[in-house]
């Protein structure tokens, strides 16, 4: 199983260091200024870091499976050849042209087919939370209810307009 090519992919182990990354982004979040850019930033990285993992682990199962590399291609091409089979799966796009070739990619292919929607609900979710003060802000909230208020009240515009400041 483990071969003497496939031992440099045990590197990909070094990428548990990056759950240190976590402790940054929530001393981050805590500088309340910051906390749609520390949101924004941490989808990002999970993405980029699960797509990363999710190719080298699916070029893996190639090589596993035995597929020869050759050596007339660069690593950039086959890495970009990985990444794109792992969001055309991811996406539910597939377009068929790159497939597994082996009993283990296959296997490898079903769990990445089961992983992506959790991914991509996660994903969704956390813009989700992110951009739910663009659509519920509570300021906004509060000047209209107050607006209501002054409204059926009948109060003088000048009024409403220095209530609406003050709130704002």
């Amino acid at each position: 199983l483990l071969t003497p090519r496939s031992m440099p992919l045990l590197n990909l182990l070094k990428l548990i260091r990056l759950v240190r990354i976590e402790s940054y982004f929530r001393r981050l979040q805590k500088q309340h200024r910051y906390i749609r850019l520390a949101l924004s930033c941490k989808v990002c990285l999970v993405a980029a870091v699960s797509s990363h993992v999710l190719s080298c682990m699916w070029r893996l199962m190639r090589i596993w499976d035995g597929e020869a590399i050759s050596e007339e291609r660069s690593w950039v091409a086959i890495y970009v050849e990985d990444i794109y089979w792992v969001q055309m799966t991811m996406s539910t796009v597939g377009y068929g042209d790159i497939s597994p070739i082996g009993t283990l990619s296959r296997l490898y292919a079903i769990v990445v087919m089961l992983f992506a929607p959790f991914f991509f609900g996660t994903i969704v979710s956390a813009l989700t939370h992110a951009t739910q003060s663009l659509f519920n802000d509570e300021v906004e909230n509060r000047v209209a209810l107050a607006n209501r208020f002054l409204d059926r009240r009948r109060m003088p515009k000048d009024l409403r307009l220095r209530v609406e400041h003050n709130l704002r």
